[in-house]
């Protein structure tokens, strides 16, 4: 007999930075970005687990020619819900949507991901 725990919680935080280029003699500096997301899992049996997740990020503004561009930053926030069914043993299948929750972040996503575990 084995016991497990049936929840998780995670997170993570980053930084993103974006190397400025030249388009038609023009230099351009894309936002750099700092993010973020939580959330939990929770394994409803041995194949299944639920899990919902909220992204979020700030998007500095963008440089045209070593101008700010005001307004350009962007702040988009989203949250995900998805499904992970266990086929075999390190192969997994996750349906997904995420719903963005403001104008900066996409309205929808469904995605489908499948996950296979490699051992070296």
């Amino acid at each position: 007999m084995k016991s497990y725990e049936p929840a998780v919680l995670f997170g993570n935080i980053g930084y993103t930075y974006t190397f400025k280029e030249t388009l038609n003699g023009i230099e351009v500096a894309p936002g750099n970005s700092f993010n973020y997301s939580f959330g939990m899992g929770f394994a409803i049996n041995n194949q299944i687990t639920m899990s919902g997740q909220f992204f979020g990020a700030y998007q500095t503004e963008t440089e045209w020619d070593g101008v700010e561009i005001l307004g350009s930053s962007r702040e988009p926030m989203s949250v995900r819900t998805g499904l992970t069914y266990r086929l075999g043993k390190g192969s997994y299948l996750e349906p997904a949507v995420t719903f963005g929750l403001n104008d900066d972040a996409p309205n929808a996503a469904l995605t489908l991901s499948y996950t296979q575990k490699l051992d070296f």
